[in-house]
This record gives structure tokens, sequence and C-alpha cells, in this order.
């Protein structure tokens, strides 16, 4: 599901190699 999101048309990280450890940060450090 997540990795869906990392491919979808848009999405900044599009083209780049699916990394979930990307994703083990606080919450509150994530800035959009």
């Amino acid at each position: 599901m997540l990795k869906k999101g990392w491919e979808a048309d848009g999405s900044p990280f599009k083209g780049q190699q699916f990394d979930p450890s990307m994703f083990d940060i606080p919450p509150s450090a994530v800035q959009f």
C-alpha cells in the first residue's frame, strides 16, 4: 500500500528505489 503511493503520479519519490527504512522516523519529524 505504501509502495503504491510511492510510485503514484506526482509523488516526489516516483522513479526512485523504494526504501522502507526511510520511514523509520518519528511522524513529527516529517514535514510536507
